[in-house]
């Protein structure tokens, strides 16, 4: 061992209750920390009740290394689907909208999720909102150049504009607000929440986070559906949004993109439901990722 380090020593199947310095430079070493080092003992026999707690006491020991440094919004959703038994996905579903003689939309995984979602998300986060004429046909051929989805002109520029006629962007193109900000926060002891918020809405009231979707969604029914999922995902961004700011988050809003107009829906307790995502956050068994599933 190196001159200048510490060691514990085992002797007999258990570790002594002492420390052994070795010669070296002078180190500042708390050494009410040190006695505090548990090495575990050797493993009891099988069938026994002494293993049984040894494997209890490993099991805690281990359970907070167990959990990822850093979730994302959606991976929150996701597990919330999983117990809810409700599909959700890293990317937006959004193919079945386009024209039943379109050619297939292109699936690759990104931060949209889809070549349609993708290009829908970057024509929000460019144009300008309350313009009295934006741009939006010359930036959604832009962007389907750009995602090789040149047959879906049509189809983006619908979902566009059915989110520009949206309230949530009313509220924002008549108070400061944010695209596509990225945001990363430490939430409880071991774990941070990161993601993108597609648009953050700074009132008088407090922050009012807004989520786009371009899900297939056909009636009120499917988006009711879809929200008890997604609704985890906006409250992780409002509890990290609330710790890194300081600030109230008083809304959480999500806009379904269908062609023909939006549909919003509103978390309807968004305190109670943050507070499941920082219970979800504490637990190590529901945190860890087999338990995501």
């Amino acid at each position: 061992m190196p001159a200048g380090r510490f060691r514990a020593v085992e002797r007999g199947g258990a570790t002594a209750d002492r420390i052994e310095r070795r010669r070296g430079p002078t180190l500042d070493v708390e050494l009410a920390e040190l006695a505090e080092l548990v090495v575990p003992a050797a493993v009891p026999a099988a069938g026994t009740d002494e293993r049984d707690r040894w494997i209890a006491d490993r099991t805690a020991l281990l359970a907070p290394l167990s959990r990822p440094a850093v979730v994302s919004a959606t991976t929150i959703a996701r597990q919330a689907a999983n117990e809810r038994t409700v599909a959700v996905e890293d990317s937006d579903d959004d193919g079945a909208e386009a024209a039943e003689d379109a050619s297939p939309v292109p699936r690759r995984r990104g931060r949209a999720g889809t070549a349609i979602g993708r290009a829908v998300h970057a024509v929000l986060q460019t144009i300008e909102f309350g313009a009295d004429h934006p741009p939006v046909d010359a930036l959604v051929r832009h962007e389907c150049d750009v995602e090789a989805i040149p047959d879906h002109v049509k189809v983006v520029a619908a979902m566009v504009r059915s989110a520009l006629a949206s309230s949530a962007v009313a509220l924002a193109a008549a108070n400061r607000h944010h695209k596509e900000l990225f945001l990363a926060a430490p939430v409880g002891e071991h774990t941070a929440i990161e993601g993108y918020v597609d648009l953050l809405i700074d009132t008088p009231e407090g922050l009012v986070v807004v989520d786009y979707k371009t899900d297939t969604v056909r009636t009120e029914a499917d988006v009711d559906a879809k929200l008890a999922a997604y609704e985890l995902q906006g409250a992780a961004y409002a509890v990290a949004l609330e710790h890194v700011t300081g600030r109230s988050v008083v809304g959480c809003r999500f806009v379904f993109c269908k062609p023909d107009g939006p549909i919003e829906r509103e978390v309807a307790d968004l305190p109670a439901v943050m507070d499941r995502v920082r219970r979800s956050l504490a637990d190590p068994v529901a945190s860890t990722p087999a338990a995501r599933g």
